[in-house]
C-alpha cells in the first residue's frame, strides 16, 4: 500500500458509520414528525403469525415509476385502518389501490428507509376508485366495446352454461341449489370454472378462467360469473377496465350475479345482463325454460281446441256435402230417367210413323199393280214387291237398331253414374267413420277420461297438490274431486 492509499483508507467511513449517520439525521430530523403520504399500494403481504403487514409503495407520473419504498403496518395499527376501509369503501385495503396514509419516516442501518403506518383515510382511497371507475367506464366507451355483450344474442333456450365461480362458495351453492330444484322439468348443463372473485388475485384467475371458457367456445351458450356470499368487500376488481375489456368483448353472452348492493360495478356495467344475486342469476336462466313451457302448453292447447272446432266443422261439412251429393244423384238420375222415357217415347212414335208410312207406301204400290192390265206385268211387279219388301224392312231393321243402340248407351251411362254414386257413398262413408273415431268423446267412451284444474288440462302430477280441487271428465259426464295423495311415476 502506497503512502496515498493509506492516507485514503484513514480518512475513510465503515458502511455502518455511514448507515448510523443517515439513521441519525433522520431520526434528529423526522421521528418525532408524522406525514401524510399520498402513493400507490402495489403489494400488500399480511403476516399471518404476527399481524403485522408489510407494504411496497410507490410514486408514478404517468406510467413512469419516479419513487420506491417499503412500508410497515403494526398489527394494532393494522386493525384500525382496515375496519375504516370496510366501513367507508366496503372493501378492505389491498394491493393497487391510491392510497393516504400518515407516517413515521425510519431508517435502519440493515433495513434501509421505511415508512411507519400508522393511520390511513379511505376517502382519498374512494375518491381514486370511482376516479378510476370512471375511466375505464370512458375507456371503454372510446374504444366502441362498452356494449358489444349486450349485444349478444342469449338462445331461446340457454342449456350449456360455464359458470365462473369457486365450487365451495355460498353464493355458488345458491345458485346450483335453485337450478336443482328443477332438475325434473328443466335440464341445464353446468360446467364450473373456479377462480378466485375478490381480493388480488380476481382479476387474473376471471381472466385466465374465460380464456379457458374461449378455448371451447363451442360447448357453451352463455357464462355467468357467481360470486355472493361474502357481502360487498373485495369488489374493486370489477371495475379494473382490462376485467371489463374482457367480459364486453368476450364471444358469448355474460350473465353476472356477483351479489351486494352497492353500486352497480363496471364488469356488472357491460355484462349481457346484470343480476343482483346468484339466485336471482339462477331465476334468470329458469325463467327462459318457464317461458317456453308456458308457451308450449299454450300452444298444446290451442291445438286441441283448433283440432276440435276443425273436426266438428268438417263433420257439418261433410254432412252437408252428403246431403248436397244424394240431391244431385237424385236430380240426375230423375233427369236420365226423364230422357230415357222421352226418348222411348219418340221412338216408340217415330216406330209407329214410319210403318205407317211404308204400309201406305206399300198399299199404294199395290193398287197400283191390280190396275194393270193382263198378267204378264205380273213377274214384273212381283220382282218389284220383293224389292220393296227388302227395302222396307231393311229401313226399319235399320232404324231399330239405331234407336236400339242409344238406348243401351243410355242405359250404360246410367248405370255408370249408379256406380259412382256406390264408390262416393262409400268413401263419404270410410270419412265419416274416421271423424268419429277422433271424436274425443268416442276416446272417453274407450275408458280414458280428462282431468282438468281450474280449467286447464292436467298432464303432470307437479301440477297439482294435495288438497287441490280438480275436474274429471268422463264420456258419460264429469264430477270434481279433491287431491289426497299423489304417487309419482318412478
Amino acid at each position: 500500500m502506497n503512502e496515498q492509499n493509506s492516507d485514503l483508507v484513514q480518512k475513510s467511513y465503515s458502511l455502518l458509520e455511514v448507515m448510523n449517520s443517515v439513521q441519525s439525521v433522520v431520526k434528529k430530523n423526522y421521528e418525532s414528525r408524522k406525514f401524510w403520504v399520498k402513493c400507490e399500494l402495489v403489494k400488500l403481504n399480511f403476516h399471518q403469525a404476527s399481524g403485522h403487514c408489510y407494504l411496497e409503495l410507490v410514486d408514478r407520473n404517468e406510467s413512469t415509476m419516479v419513487a420506491q419504498c417499503k412500508g410497515i403496518i403494526w398489527s394494532d395499527f393494522y386493525q384500525i385502518i382496515q375496519k375504516k376501509f370496510r366501513s367507508t369503501i366496503n372493501a378492505e385495503l389491498g394491493s393497487g389501490m391510491k392510497v393516504l396514509f400518515q407516517c413515521n419516516v425510519t431508517f435502519h442501518p440493515i433495513h434501509g428507509f421505511s415508512l411507519y403506518v400508522t393511520d390511513a383515510e379511505p376517502a382519498f382511497t374512494l375518491g381514486e376508485m370511482a376516479k378510476m371507475k370512471n375511466e375505464a367506464i370512458l375507456k371503454l366507451k372510446q374504444e366502441n366495446v362498452f356494449d358489444l355483450n349486450k349485444k349478444k344474442v342469449l338462445p331461446i333456450l340457454p342449456k350449456r352454461i360455464a359458470v365462473i365461480s369457486v365450487e365451495t362458495s355460498r353464493g355458488y351453492q345458491d345458485f346450483i341449489s335453485t337450478i336443482n330444484n328443477y332438475h325434473k322439468k328443466f335440464v341445464l348443463e353446468l360446467s364450473l370454472f373456479e377462480a378466485t372473485l375478490q381480493g388480488d388475485n380476481a382479476v387474473t384467475t376471471i381472466i385466465r378462467a374465460l380464456q379457458k371458457i374461449a378455448s371451447r367456445i363451442s360447448d357453451f351458450d352463455v357464462v355467468t360469473i357467481i360470486r355472493g356470499g361474502a357481502g360487498d368487500t373485495g369488489l374493486a376488481c370489477y371495475d379494473e377496465y382490462v376485467l371489463a375489456k374482457e367480459v364486453a368483448s368476450f364471444p358469448l353472452p355474460i350473465v353476472t350475479g356477483i351479489g351486494h348492493a352497492t353500486n352497480e360495478t363496471v364488469t356488472e356495467m357491460v355484462a349481457f345482463k346484470n343480476c343482483i344475486t346468484p339466485t336471482a342469476a339462477a331465476d334468470f336462466f329458469l325463467e327462459k325454460f318457464s317461458a317456453q313451457d308456458v308457451l308450449i302448453r299454450q300452444l298444446t292447447e290451442n291445438l286441441i281446441g283448433f283440432t276440435s272446432e276443425f273436426l266438428s266443422e268438417s263433420k257439418e261439412t261433410l254432412h252437408d256435402t252428403i246431403k248436397d251429393f244424394q240431391v244431385l244423384c237424385n236430380t240426375s238420375m230423375e233427369k236420365n230417367h226423364a230422357l230415357i222415357n222421352k226418348t222411348t217415347e219418340l221412338l216408340v212414335k217415330f216406330s209407329l210413323r214410319y210403318t205407317l208410312d211404308e204400309r201406305t207406301y206399300l198399299q199404294n204400290n199395290i193398287n197400283v199393280i191390280k190396275n194393270i192390265p193382263g198378267r204378264q206385268l205380273i213377274p214384273q211387279q212381283k220382282n218389284l214387291i220383293s224389292i220393296l219388301s227388302r227395302q222396307l224392312y231393311s229401313n226399319a231393321n235399320g232404324r231399330i237398331q239405331i234407336d236400339k243402340s242409344l238406348i243401351n248407351e243410355n242405359a250404360k251411362s246410367l248405370k255408370q253414374v249408379s256406380h259412382q254414386f256406390k264408390d262416393l257413398k262409400q268413401n263419404l262413408n270410410l270419412i265419416e267413420s274416421k271423424v268419429k273415431l277422433l271424436d274425443p268423446i268416442n276416446t272417453l267412451a274407450r275408458g280414458y277420461s280428462i282431468t282438468r284444474k281450474k280449467g286447464k288440462a292436467i298432464t303432470s302430477t307437479d301440477e297439482i297438490v294435495s288438497g287441490e280441487v280438480i275436474e274429471t271428465i268422463l264420456a258419460s259426464g264429469s264430477f270434481t274431486g279433491t287431491v289426497i295423495e299423489i304417487k309419482k311415476t318412478k
